[in-house]
C-alpha cells in the first residue's frame, strides 16, 4: 500500500512535505488551526491527469510514495454549482463512508481584484474555477524568527529576506477531487517579477498544497517567499484557479486591520459533487471489493484507536503529535493478476468530514502491521493492520483507493 505511487511517465519531484501535526512555530505568528469471494465495485471517477507530483520518503526501513494527482477534466462542466445544505442521499445520522452528511454552511462569496485595486487583506477572493483564496496574515521579514527555531537555517540571498504569508485556500466546485497546487500563485512587487517561493529552511505551519481536496475543503497555512528588501511594502499575491487562464486576481499582502477567521469549510460529501455518490456508497466493512483489475481489498475490521498499543510495542516509538492519535485499520489484500506484485502497488488515502485528504503520517513499529512488500502471486493474500496518524476531531473517515489510476474505490471504516 502506498499513498498514490505515480504512474508512468516518471514525475518530477516536489518540495518535501511536512508530517501531520508538526509542532507549531514558537515565535509570534497567528496560529493555524487546524477462490475469491464475490466482488463489489465502488469506483468514482478521477479527473484527467494534468499534474503528477511525487515525494518518496524512507521511513522505518520502508519506502512510502506520497503524491497527489489532479487536473481539469475537459469533458466535464466547469460551471459553479451551489454546494452546502443537507444531502438528500442520506439525510440523517452518518454516511456509509463514516462522514457527516453534507452541509456545514454556504459557499463563501468571493470578490476579484486588479493590480491597482487588489482584494483587501482578510477578504475572500474568487480566483476562478471554483477556488477561493484569502490572505490571513503576513510577516514581511521572518528570517530572524525562522532562524531562531531551525538549527539548519539557511539564510536568504543578500538583499532579501524570507516573507511568510498565511493563506486559506478552498475548493467549492463539482469536479472533485482537486489538488491544492492546481491553481497558479505568485507574489510580485514593484519590479513586476515573481518572487522565488522556495525558502531554504523549515517553513512553520506550512500550507499543504499536495493533498486531495473534495468539494468544500479548505487548507490553511503559511507559504514562504524570498522577498527583495528594496521592494518591501509593494508586494501583492496573484492567483488564478485555472492554470491555463489568461487573467487572474490580485490580493493585497498585508496584515488585516483586525483579526480574521479563515473561510469556512463545508462538512461532508456535498450534493452534486463528482465524488459524492461513491463516498455515500462506500464498500461496507467486511465486503471484498475489486480495486482495478488485479486486486481485491477488504477492510476486515472497523477503525480503532491503537495509540496505547503502538507506544507499548517499542520503547523508541514516539507519541503522536499533539491533537492526533494513531488509528488502526485491518486490511486484507488479495492478488489475482499475472506474475507477482506486492500490496504496495495499491494506493490508499483517507478523508473525513473536513473534505481534505489526511496525511498518513508515521506511527513507528506497529503490532500486527501488514507487510506491504510481500510478493504475492495469483491467489495470494496479505493481511494485517494499517496505521494512520489522524486528528482528534471525533470524525469517522473513509478510505479511497486506486491501483490503476482509472478512478477511486471507496471503503467505509466504521
Amino acid at each position: 500500500m502506498s499513498s498514490f505511487p505515480p504512474p508512468p511517465p516518471p514525475p518530477s519531484p516536489p518540495p518535501p512535505s511536512n508530517q501531520p501535526g508538526q509542532p507549531p512555530w514558537s515565535t509570534p505568528i497567528s496560529a493555524i488551526t487546524d477462490p475469491a469471494p464475490p466482488v463489489a465495485s465502488k469506483k468514482s471517477s478521477v479527473p484527467s491527469w494534468v499534474w503528477i507530483v511525487a515525494v518518496v520518503a524512507v521511513l522505518g526501513g520502508g519506502a512510502f510514495a506520497l503524491f497527489a494527482l489532479g487536473g481539469d477534466d475537459d469533458s466535464a462542466s466547469s460551471s459553479t454549482i451551489h454546494l452546502g445544505g443537507q444531502t438528500t442521499l442520506n439525510p440523517s445520522g452518518t454516511n456509509p463512508d463514516g462522514s457527516t452528511p453534507g452541509g456545514g454552511g454556504e459557499v463563501p462569496p468571493g470578490i476579484t481584484g486588479t493590480r491597482d485595486n487588489p482584494v483587501p487583506a482578510g477578504q475572500i477572493a474568487d480566483i476562478g474555477a471554483d477556488w477561493r483564496l484569502q490572505v490571513l496574515d503576513v510577516i514581511p521579514d521572518a528570517s530572524a524568527q525562522m532562524a531562531a527555531v531551525d538549527e539548519f537555517f539557511q539564510p536568504p540571498p543578500a538583499g532579501s529576506t524570507y516573507m511568510l504569508v498565511k493563506v486559506a485556500l478552498g475548493y467549492f466546485g463539482a469536479e472533485d477531487p482537486k489538488v491544492g497546487f492546481e491553481p497558479d500563485f505568485a507574489v510580485l512587487g514593484s519590479s513586476s517579477i515573481a518572487l522565488d517561493d522556495f525558502c531554504l529552511t523549515t517553513v512553520p505551519d506550512e500550507v499543504d498544497f499536495f493533498n486531495y481536496m473534495f468539494s468544500g475543503g479548505v487548507v490553511v497555512g503559511n507559504a514562504c517567499f524570498v522577498a527583495p528588501i528594496a521592494e518591501a511594502g509593494t508586494f501583492q499575491l496573484f492567483g488564478k484557479g485555472d492554470f491555463l487562464a489568461d487573467d487572474g486576481v490580485y490580493l493585497e499582502l498585508a496584515t488585516p486591520s483586525s483579526p480574521v477567521q479563515p473561510m469556512a469549510a463545508l462538512v461532508g460529501p456535498q450534493p452534486g459533487a463528482a465524488s459524492t455518490d461513491a463516498r455515500l456508497h462506500a464498500a461496507p466493512v467486511g465486503t471484498p471489493t475489486a480495486v482495478g483489475t488485479d486486486w481485491q481489498l477488504t477492510v476486515t475490521g472497523a477503525a480503532r484507536d491503537i495509540t496505547a498499543e503502538v507506544l507499548a510495542e517499542n520503547e523508541f516509538n514516539e507519541p503522536p503529535p499533539a491533537g492526533f492519535h494513531y488509528v488502526g485499520v485491518e486490511l486484507t489484500f488479495l492478488y489475482n493478476g499475472g506474475g507477482s506484485a506486492s500490496p504496495s502497488a495499491v494506493a490508499i488515502a483517507s478523508v473525513g468530514a473536513t473534505n481534505v485528504q489526511h496525511d498518513n503520517g508515521y506511527c513507528g513499529l506497529v503490532p500486527g502491521e501488514i507487510d506491504l512488500y510481500t510478493e504475492l502471486f495469483a491467489g495470494g493474500s496479505a493481511s494485517g493492520t494499517m496505521c494512520l496518524v489522524l486528528p482528534d476531531d471525533g470524525n469517522a473517515f473513509a478510505l479511497f483507493v486506486t491501483a490503476d489510476y482509472n478512478g477511486f474505490t471507496w471503503f467505509a471504516t466504521t
